[in-house]
Protein backbone atom coordinates (compact mmCIF):
# COMPACT_ATOMS: atom_id res chain seq x y z
CA UNK A 1 0.00 0.00 0.00
CA UNK A 2 2.53 2.29 1.15
CA UNK A 3 4.65 1.57 -2.21
CA UNK A 4 1.45 2.38 -4.45
CA UNK A 5 0.96 5.60 -2.26
CA UNK A 6 3.93 6.75 -2.59
CA UNK A 7 3.94 5.88 -6.31
CA UNK A 8 0.62 8.12 -6.72
CA UNK A 9 2.39 11.06 -4.94
CA UNK A 10 5.77 11.30 -6.89
CA UNK A 11 3.34 11.33 -10.37
CA UNK A 12 0.61 13.85 -9.31
CA UNK A 13 3.93 16.22 -8.25
CA UNK A 14 5.38 15.34 -11.24
CA UNK A 15 2.37 16.53 -13.44
CA UNK A 16 2.36 19.75 -11.80
CA UNK A 17 5.81 20.47 -11.95
CA UNK A 18 5.97 19.63 -15.97
CA UNK A 19 5.23 22.56 -18.58
CA UNK A 20 3.39 23.18 -20.74
CA UNK A 21 5.12 21.77 -23.99
CA UNK A 22 5.04 18.23 -23.06
CA UNK A 23 1.97 17.59 -20.73
CA UNK A 24 0.01 15.30 -23.08
CA UNK A 25 3.65 13.02 -22.67
CA UNK A 26 3.60 13.50 -18.92
CA UNK A 27 -0.01 13.26 -18.37
CA UNK A 28 -0.16 9.45 -20.53
CA UNK A 29 2.98 8.64 -17.86
CA UNK A 30 0.98 9.96 -14.83
CA UNK A 31 -1.94 8.26 -16.06
CA UNK A 32 -0.30 4.81 -16.39
CA UNK A 33 1.35 5.09 -12.94
CA UNK A 34 -1.60 6.08 -11.03
CA UNK A 35 -3.31 3.23 -12.38
CA UNK A 36 -0.63 1.27 -11.42
CA UNK A 37 -0.34 2.63 -8.01
CA UNK A 38 -4.32 2.54 -7.07
CA UNK A 39 -3.64 -1.38 -8.39
CA UNK A 40 -0.87 -1.77 -5.76
CA UNK A 41 -2.95 0.12 -3.19
CA UNK A 42 -6.21 -2.25 -3.71
CA UNK A 43 -3.94 -5.24 -3.65
CA UNK A 44 -2.62 -4.18 -0.01
CA UNK A 45 -6.31 -3.58 1.22
CA UNK A 46 -7.63 -7.14 0.18
CA UNK A 47 -4.54 -8.45 1.46
CA UNK A 48 -4.94 -6.90 4.71
CA UNK A 49 -8.99 -7.41 5.09
CA UNK A 50 -7.91 -11.53 3.75
CA UNK A 51 -5.45 -11.74 6.80
CA UNK A 52 -7.97 -9.93 9.59
CA UNK A 53 -10.49 -12.43 8.74
CA UNK A 54 -8.42 -15.17 8.94
CA UNK A 55 -7.55 -14.02 12.06
CA UNK A 56 -10.97 -13.30 13.53
CA UNK A 57 -11.95 -17.13 12.05
CA UNK A 58 -9.06 -18.43 14.14
CA UNK A 59 -9.82 -16.18 17.37
CA UNK A 60 -13.55 -17.42 17.10
CA UNK A 61 -12.44 -21.38 17.19
CA UNK A 62 -10.12 -20.86 19.72
CA UNK A 63 -12.96 -19.06 21.81
CA UNK A 64 -15.09 -22.24 20.65
CA UNK A 65 -12.69 -24.32 21.76
CA UNK A 66 -12.09 -22.89 25.38
CA UNK A 67 -16.13 -22.62 25.98
CA UNK A 68 -16.41 -26.01 25.23
CA UNK A 69 -13.74 -27.58 27.40
CA UNK A 70 -15.69 -25.28 29.98
CA UNK A 71 -19.00 -25.91 30.01
CA UNK A 72 -20.14 -29.77 29.51
CA UNK A 73 -23.41 -30.59 27.88
CA UNK A 74 -26.22 -32.01 29.35
CA UNK A 75 -26.62 -35.11 28.56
Amino acid sequence: MAIGILVLAFCAINLFSSSAADFGAVLTTAMTFGLVSLALVLIGLFTVTGGESIRVFLAIEANTHAWTSVVQRPE
